[in-house]
């Protein structure tokens, strides 16, 4: 694979980034309390921040790494993220969703 002057080309480097994405902007959240994440949730950014860094040519935009992180690192972050959720609520709102709109 030709590198086109990409600056992270080893799949272990690149699984590093892919992985940190997630934590730093799960944690900058939490620690900061920044307006933009009220606008952007980090979901938003989790998702915007890889394509940023391969438009700078960071990271490539084509790699073996990324198959292997859809396949596990993705599912697993998923699941994560899940772990947050509080069950009852969502509960609370399918049915709301289930019952359609009411006139009251």
């Amino acid at each position: 694979m030709e590198d086109g002057g990409i600056l992270v080309t080893h799949p272990y480097a690149l699984l590093a980034i892919l992985m940190l994405v997630p934590v730093l902007f799960l944690n900058l959240e939490k620690w900061t309390g920044w307006k933009i994440f009220e606008f952007l949730p980090p979901i938003v950014w989790i998702f915007l921040f890889p394509v940023i860094l391969s438009g700078f040519k960071v990271i490539p935009t084509s790699s073996p790494t990324y198959t292997t992180f859809k396949t596990f690192g993705v599912p697993m972050f998923i699941i994560l993220m899940l772990l947050d959720v509080d069950i009852r609520a969502t509960l609370k709102v399918l049915v709301l969703a289930a019952e359609g709109p009411s006139c009251r």
